[in-house]
């Protein structure tokens, strides 16, 4: 066998890039193919790489001034002897064209990602919110109007639990149940007026409130005192669609109000009058019938 039909075992594995060794065996006369140069090679590059077909000699070719050295064998192992468990490779040489320059020589990724952190929010969560209410807060809930200042008191916009409209203020929670006669229809929408017709409240009512709890269904207000005054509360739960408006009490004594009729009789008889029982029927002087349901029976004074 000649000189020029030698042929030279070239072997690469390039970190990163491949799993296994490659092992390749090529002609010595064809320099110009890809995988006669251990970079290109390492590339995955096929055809002819130095030159290409358009005469052009890439970065990955071998200058020829440093090739990579060829691999050496082993000396044959006396037979008394037990031959190596895996063949030992030489490393791969420098190179002035390794590594490649990619996308102008800048980082191809980093792990300090370009988005820029919210900064504090300018319009803090108010008292309203209370201060078991941790984040993120709900920002499109039905009861919203409860805790959001929108032009007039903060909280005192009406919420629509529905049948009943209901609306927060220091003198407990009104409560409106919109007759359909009450109703303006038009083409385009229909409005739904809030008339306060009944106000669950208590004598010496604390005048602060907040949100104690809510879920996607439910909201609970509480009217609270300060713990110096003996932790008396007025918690008033609300879920959507409910039949009947409630409130709970400690501490202090219930009060209801209509300050859009006049009692007219409670239980048959005309106030002002002293009552017993844990049920009663009050009628208005507008026709509106309400029942008013006690967990326990009491005493009940009716004033006229």
């Amino acid at each position: 066998m000649t000189d020029k039909h030698k042929y030279v075992s070239r072997f690469l594995c390039p970190q990163l890039l491949y799993v296994t060794c490659v092992g390749m065996v090529i002609a010595a006369e064809d320099q110009s193919l890809c995988v006669a140069n251990h970079f290109c090679l390492g590339l995955n590059l096929n055809g002819k790489c130095c030159p290409t077909e358009d005469h052009v000699m890439l970065h990955c070719c071998d200058d020829g001034a440093n090739p990579p050295p060829p691999h050496q064998s082993a000396a044959p192992s006396p037979t008394n002897q037990l031959p190596p468990s895996s063949p030992t490779w030489p490393a791969p040489q420098p190179d002035a064209h390794w590594p490649f320059q990619l996308l102008g020589n800048g980082p191809v990724g980093s792990d300090k990602l370009p988005i820029r952190t919210a900064g504090p929010h300018p319009l803090k969560p108010g008292p309203l919110w209370g201060t078991n209410v941790r984040a993120p807060l709900p920002t499109n809930r039905w009861w919203q109007n409860f805790v959001l200042q929108d032009g007039g008191v903060a909280g005192g916009d009406v919420v629509s639990p529905l049948p009943y409209l209901v609306q927060a203020s220091g003198n407990g929670l009104a409560v409106s149940h919109p007759l359909s006669n009450e109703w303006s229809i038009s083409t385009d929408f229909v409005t739904v007026p809030f008339y306060s017709k009944l106000i669950l409240g208590a004598k010496d009512l604390p005048p602060n409130r907040h949100v104690a709890a809510y879920d996607d269904l439910s909201v609970t207000l509480v009217w609270a005192a300060a713990a110096a005054n003996n932790g008396s509360k007025m918690q008033v739960p609300m879920v959507r669609g409910m039949p009947y408006v409630s409130a709970f009490y400690s501490g202090l004594k219930p009060q209801v109000l209509f300050p859009a009729a006049v009692v007219k009789t409670v239980e048959g008889k005309q106030p002002p009058i002293a009552l017993h029982g844990e049920r009663f029927v009050v009628v208005l002087d507008n026709g509106q019938t309400w029942h008013v349901y006690l967990e326990t029976p009491i005493d009940v004074h009716v004033e006229a």
